[in-house]
């Protein structure tokens, strides 16, 4: 007994990385065939065998698949291409289709979909390696437990998408950074380099790294313990930026064949990309002020304004945690009724904007809140009690004393940076769009159970039981991916409150549930069917449509299929195209009285349905 008590514990870490694995795998497997998702089609059709056909053809102009770029999407789910052929396929997926040419679409979507899911499982062990240098193991495997335990992280991990990778690369090059001023040494500054390049392949809006860690190396001088002498600290730190922004460019450059002929396309990719392209010029402008000043100026313009601030550190820390705390109560006061600011879904439901002042005014004040609300709720209960201790622990000065505390700051700080530069541009952080954000969260989260094990009381117990914590860590999360089954990517937590859908703007959950259901029914080739998610066409065996024009939309429908995801699209539409009448009777299907034939109520939240509807329920609309 006690030889394998002596074990788990030496091992803990390592067994909880494969329970970790094990887990995620039990619930991502069955789920990959066995999913529709929106957009989806556009890479798997497209994109991916146009990246493909390029290479071969050596046509280097046609690698420029999209502007996200989601290059490093073609590369590895370019693999399934060694076993399928969808472009066989990609005339019929809105078409009926026999039993035969359904299964091999599923056999696509298998194909072009495993090997992004095991390449994620793969990173696995490189995000405890580097988490393990920059903290400890225990804290590293904490943080990889949370991350690949996270249902938002799986369901996101099953399709192809460039945030099904953008999340490992942006995250690895943070963490990279961070050890970079944690250690010096120059090789992270490469590895950073290298990883946010490939972020930069996956989608652009990760050229927000570039600033954030600029902004690192001047937190890091005004806010770490150790003294710098400004000249020699301004001149490493420049030159690790410049290889990390170097080499940066050069995976690209390496990886990205339309580069290799165009310049422009890789400055859009990179300078010129839509977030950057506003500010490139001061970006520039402020390089070669940093060049100047740590190479003939020895430091001395950044040491004049950073150094007031240097007696001021433990406030400046305090004062940024004290805010976060503030907009985090304003978030949950919100959304528990107690303040009515904001109208979180409204914001989520149209996340890149709309045309009214003062919608836009609104967009810009709740900006930052909307991120904070999402970011709280889209994590299991524990985790987000975990990260909110990890913030407030830090208030203690025991605690504030740890290299830890720094940790969480500058980790934070990203995340806030997020959301205000979200906030700026007007684009609401939905749960896709700040994919990256969640596992930085979730290494603050790790501190914070790692704090709480070593109170006083606890310490003791877990220094000999650390496979116990663990055990009962991966306990909890599995829970969360129980509770959401199969619908991980459209988890909400607990302590959201069920008249809420966090999920606005879902990436087709419930549509391969439809279809199956369609499919169900007799004569299910012969049905015809209007759909307002295209994912619900691409497996149902008859005819489907997903326009809202008056000539499709009539009574030679047979089922309408209706999701509280493109709520706010069709309506909107059916009231442009459609008649008064006929967009009358179309808004009930909407409704929460609406009559339904099958629906589905994800994660038995009654604002968050698919429904199919007889189109009976309609029969009398005029036909106008």
């Amino acid at each position: 007994m006690k030889k394998l008590k002596s074990f788990l514990q030496k091992k803990s870490s390592t067994l909880l990385i494969l329970l970790v694995i094990s887990i995620n795998l039990f619930f991502g497997l069955p789920r990959i065939a066995n999913f529709s998702a929106i957009d989806e089609h556009l890479w798997t059709y497209d994109r991916i065998p146009q990246f493909w056909n390029a290479i071969e053809q050596q046509k280097w102009k046609q690698t420029n698949i999209n502007d996200k770029p989601g290059v490093t999407d073609a590369i590895i789910s370019g693999i399934g291409l060694l076993f399928v052929d969808p472009l066989e396929y990609k005339s019929i997926r809105q078409e009926p289709k026999s039993e035969e040419q359904l299964a091999m679409m599923k056999k696509i979507n298998t194909a072009m979909r495993l090997p992004i899911y095991l390449f994620t499982l793969a990173m696995a062990p490189i995000f405890f390696i580097f988490l393990k240098k920059l903290f400890n193991e225990t804290i590293a495997a904490i943080a990889v437990a949370i991350i690949y335990l996270s249902p938002i992280i799986l369901g996101i991990s099953l399709f192809i998408n460039p945030d099904s990778l953008l999340w490992i690369f942006s995250s690895l090059s943070i963490i990279c950074f961070l050890l970079l001023q944690k250690t010096g040494k120059s090789s992270y500054a490469h590895a950073s380099g290298a990883f946010l390049g490939l972020a930069l392949l996956t989608k652009y809006v990760s050229t927000l790294l570039y600033a954030y860690f600029l902004l690192l190396i001047f937190l890091n001088y005004v806010l770490s313990k150790s003294e710098h002498d400004p000249a020699k600290y301004f001149k490493k730190a420049f030159s690790d930026y410049l290889r990390m922004f170097l080499i940066s460019f050069a995976t690209i450059f390496v990886l990205y064949p339309a580069t290799w002929i165009s310049l422009k396309v890789f400055l859009k990719r990179t300078l010129l990309s839509r977030p950057f392209e506003p500010i490139w010029e001061f970006f520039l402008a402020f390089l070669v002020l940093f060049f100047v000043d740590a190479f003939l100026l020895n430091g001395r313009i950044f040491k004049t304004i950073l150094d007031p601030f240097k007696k001021y550190k433990k406030h400046i820390i305090l004062f940024f945690f004290s805010s976060f705390l503030l907009a985090g109560a304003v978030v949950l006061l919100n959304t528990y009724g107690i303040i009515k600011t904001y109208d979180f879904e409204l914001l989520l439901a149209s996340p890149k904007g709309g045309d009214q002042d003062t919608f836009r005014i609104m967009r810009s004040a709740g900006g930052v809140f909307t991120g904070i609300f999402v970011l709280f709720f889209e994590m299991s209960p524990i985790i987000f009690l975990s990260l909110i201790f990890a913030v407030a622990s830090s208030f203690k000065n025991d605690l504030f004393e740890k290299k830890s505390t720094l940790s969480i700051f500058f980790l934070l700080s990203f995340i806030m940076l997020y959301y205000l530069g979200s906030a700026i541009n007007h684009i609401e952080s939905t749960i896709r769009y700040q994919i990256s954000v969640l596992p930085i969260a979730a290494v603050i989260a790790a501190i914070g159970i790692y704090r709480l094990a070593n109170i006083k009381r606890l310490k003791s117990f877990f220094e000999q039981r650390m496979f116990l914590l663990y055990a009962m860590l991966a306990a909890a999360l599995t829970v969360s991916l129980i509770s959401i089954k199969p619908f991980y990517f459209s988890y909400a937590s607990s302590f959201l409150p069920k008249d809420y859908v966090l999920n606005v703007k879902d990436m087709g959950d419930g549509s391969f549930e439809a279809a199956r259901y369609l499919n169900s029914l007799p004569d299910a080739k012969n049905l015809t069917v209007w759909a307002d998610k295209v994912a619900v066409c691409e497996l149902f065996v008859g005819t489907c449509h997903v326009n809202l024009r008056p000539n499709v939309v009539n009574d030679e429908i047979d089922y309408f299929v209706v999701s509280r995801g493109r709520t706010e699209k069709s309506l909107s539409f059916s009231s442009e195209r459609l008649s008064a009448e006929r967009a009358s009777h179309f808004r009930e299907m909407y409704s929460s009285e609406c009559e339904c034939e099958y629906e589905i109520e994800i994660d038995e939240r009654p604002g968050n349905f698919i429904r199919i509807i007889k189109n009976k329920m309609i029969e009398n609309v005029d036909e106008k």
